[in-house]
């Protein structure tokens, strides 16, 4: 009973849900409250249709994130009888990656979504409101790419409801998945975003099944519920990855993996695994293996079958890539390598083909030039070591038996050098140069 007052209520989960509050709760009266009002698409069309079903309905032009707008949409719906329920749906989306996020990123989805969230509680803190419902987003529980400003805004909505419930009045956070139906929020999105989320482990939900959660959500009684479809199969490949969201892993369990730091040593799991096979092959064979490794993520990121169409030399620009799709690839790389890799990466290394010779200077071991100077300062190191270090006799012995091995090697190849050069042996013709080397090389440490 009462007057419901529905934010976003123009939009296409405002106006379903106030059709949905009409037709199935019985609500008589709604107020739908919009940026642009009664001048939105298919706002005429809406309200004929609720109108139809049996309901009062008014439309009001607000900025709900300004606190005089919304004083005014509570004043207008409180003169059509006793507002008893707020469900609000506005927001917006500025997508863009964390690098090269500024303040106009964040106050373009806090506007609408927090500030008008705070503006709705506090003016109706004085009303019988028995329902106090907000349009939070999965975004802010599972995460998504480009999206660190929407989860932020989502998780404070989240934090509001508790707040209302701690101080026991009414309120639920409806953590919305991924809706099938084209909205102002999900306009946008072309067919390589749609395989992102699908990739989260997210599924697309129709009208129906959405109506049907919303109707299950507010049933509950809980703070903060999640009406979403979840795709077994993606979170599981997501856990394979070691990839999958932090509250989905008492679902989904996903295996203990270590991850090889660029600048340091290599731990076990994937990235591990991966150096050893690496080690194993020629400077071609690593190449080629990491370039089908590149070209896999590649063209899962861009939604294609296989890498066989996908021309690893071009850049990521011509091949379609965006700042989203780029910290994808980084993340998926990350995880099949288990390198952890600059955010830059795509933009440092502009192609396939870039982060593939990346790859393998990073990946692959880097032996230490052997040199004399190497080795003669190894021996000095022996040599400070043995007069630091006491031993017994049997230690004494065994190193002793190392050193005269090494010593007849040094000899073998002293001879080999000596013949390859043509020094001779004939005491009658060699220099005494010759004659010193070659009993260096005889006598040694005997003389």
């Amino acid at each position: 009973t009462g007057v419901v007052v529905v934010s976003g209520g123009t939009g296409l989960l405002g106006g379903l849900v106030a059709r949905r509050l009409v037709e199935v709760w019985g609500v008589g009266c709604v107020v739908l409250a919009s940026r642009r009002g009664l001048a939105g698409v298919g706002v005429g069309e809406l309200v004929g249709e609720l109108e139809g079903l049996g309901a009062r309905v008014e439309v009001v032009a607000c900025d709900v994130g300004v606190r005089s707008e919304v004083v005014r949409l509570m004043e207008v719906a409180s003169g059509l009888g006793p507002v008893t329920g707020v469900v609000h749906a506005a927001g917006g989306l500025v997508d863009v990656p964390v690098l090269g996020m500024g303040g106009e990123h964040v106050e373009g989805v806090f506007g609408g979504k927090v500030d008008g969230a705070w503006w709705l509680h506090e003016v109706s803190l004085g009303l019988d409101v028995s329902a106090f419902v907000v349009f939070s987003s999965v975004a802010g529980l599972l995460g998504n790419a480009g999206q660190g400003n929407y989860a932020a805004a989502n998780v404070w909505l989240d934090g509001l409801v508790a707040f209302r419930r701690a101080a026991g009045l009414a309120g639920v956070s409806l953590a919305w998945g991924y809706w099938e139906e084209s909205s102002g929020l999900t306009g946008h999105l072309g067919a390589v975003d749609v395989a992102r989320i699908g990739r989260v482990g997210l599924r697309a939900m129709g009208t129906g099944e959405g109506l049907e959660l919303f109707d299950a959500a507010l049933g509950l009684g809980r703070g903060l519920v999640v009406p979403a479809l979840l795709d077994g199969r993606a979170v599981g490949e997501l856990a394979g990855l070691g990839g999958v969201p932090s509250v989905l892993r008492q679902v989904v369990r996903a295996p203990v993996r270590r991850v090889v730091d660029v600048g340091g040593g290599v731990g076990g799991g994937v990235g591990g695994g991966l150096v050893e096979r690496l080690a194993g092959l020629g400077e071609r064979d690593r190449v080629e293996l990491l370039g089908e490794l590149v070209g896999v993520q590649v063209a899962t990121v861009l939604g294609h079958v296989s890498a066989e169409s996908i021309d690893l030399g071009r850049t990521f620009k011509d091949l379609g890539f965006d700042s989203l799709t780029g910290v994808e690839l980084r993340n998926r790389l990350s995880s099949v390598t288990g390198v952890r890799l600059p955010a830059t990466l795509v933009f440092d290394h502009p192609s396939p083909q870039a982060i593939t010779a990346y790859l393998h200077t990073t990946l692959t071991p880097q032996q230490e030039e052997a040199s004399v100077e190497a080795i003669l300062g190894g021996l000095e190191k022996v040599e400070l070591t043995m007069s630091e270090v006491p031993m017994d006799i049997g230690s004494l012995k065994e190193i002793g038996t190392r050193l005269r091995r090494l010593t007849r090697s040094l000899e073998s190849q002293q001879q080999e050098v000596m013949a390859s050069s043509g020094l001779s042996h004939d005491l009658k013709t060699v220099s005494d140069e010759e004659l010193f080397e070659a009993l260096d090389v005889e006598l040694g440490d005997n003389i």
